[in-house]
């Protein structure tokens, strides 16, 4: 994510709502602690109310991957970008990382949403950066209306949100983000699948400029349009590989199966049901 102003407009009315089930089982078959919540970014004009958007299918446990689904299937163009704008009349998503993650919160997860908003005092026209994410998990424990505390990666769910922020001292940051990114966030498609020791391959649903593995959707869909460096980007789903600790909470990520790690971050992980 990138700490300077960009501006969201969101225009969002009926659109039909895929079936869940069906069509994310098509999509798998092709396919510190934080940064001060000061650090979260304006996203849209909080003089243009947000308008209804339909409803993700919730009937699964899982909203926030109802809405991810519902987001990728119905869509007519998506784009990685800082400035977010979102129309889901149109089918267009241009968001980042945490633009997706919090938009798509907000039409299936308002609880959820509401609460990291009331607690980091994030204003409507903002969204959280990465590390705010981060603090939120780490202190997560029942109470916290709309989350569940998720401690081990093996615990991980579909619609589980995964978030890491990068330490200071990290010089570099990881692929498909410019210098002055603070790291990432993805919801979770799927269970996770152990792959070695302490380590598991997990499908993610996220905005990003740089596919997870070979088998990213990204790479074959023309509706992912090019990012400022020319390659396809915005709303997807690939493959990360992570690996836990003794404790079986999240040591590092892995872009994809077979790369190297990010650089260092602390990384967190909770599950939005409301």
């Amino acid at each position: 994510m990138e700490p300077r102003a960009v501006r969201r407009w969101t225009a969002a009315r009926g659109l039909a709502v895929a079936r869940v089930g069906a069509v994310v089982a098509a999509v798998v078959a092709t396919a510190a602690l934080a940064t001060p919540a000061s650090a979260a970014r304006p996203v849209r004009d909080p003089a243009r109310p947000r308008a209804a958007s339909p409803r993700a299918d919730t009937s699964t446990g899982e909203p926030l991957l109802g809405e991810a689904v519902r987001e990728y299937t119905t869509m007519t163009a998506t784009r990685y970008q800082h400035h977010d704008v979102e129309d889901a009349e149109a089918g267009t998503y241009y968001y980042d990382c945490v633009g997706f993650v919090t938009y798509a919160m907000s039409q299936a997860t308002p609880i959820a949403d509401a609460t990291i908003r009331d607690e980091y005092h994030i204003a409507p026209d903002r969204v959280p950066a990465p590390g705010v994410f981060v603090h939120l998990f780490a202190t997560l424990d029942g109470s916290q209306a709309g989350w569940e505390p998720v401690g081990q990666v093996a615990d991980l769910r579909p619609g589980d949100v995964v978030a890491w922020s990068y330490d200071s001292a990290s010089s570099s940051n990881e692929p498909g983000h410019d210098r002055t990114s603070r790291g990432h966030a993805f919801v979770v498609a799927s269970a996770p699948q152990p792959s070695g020791t302490d380590s598991y391959l997990v499908q993610v649903w996220d905005s990003t400029g740089t596919p997870h593995g070979p088998n990213d959707t990204r790479r074959t869909n023309p509706k992912n349009l090019p990012d400022t460096g020319g390659k396809p980007s915005g709303l997807g789903t690939g493959t990360v590989r992570i690996e836990a600790g003794a404790d079986g909470a999240i040591a590092t990520v892995r872009w994809s199966p077979s790369s190297g790690p990010v650089p260092a971050a602390h990384f967190g992980m909770g599950r939005p049901v409301s």
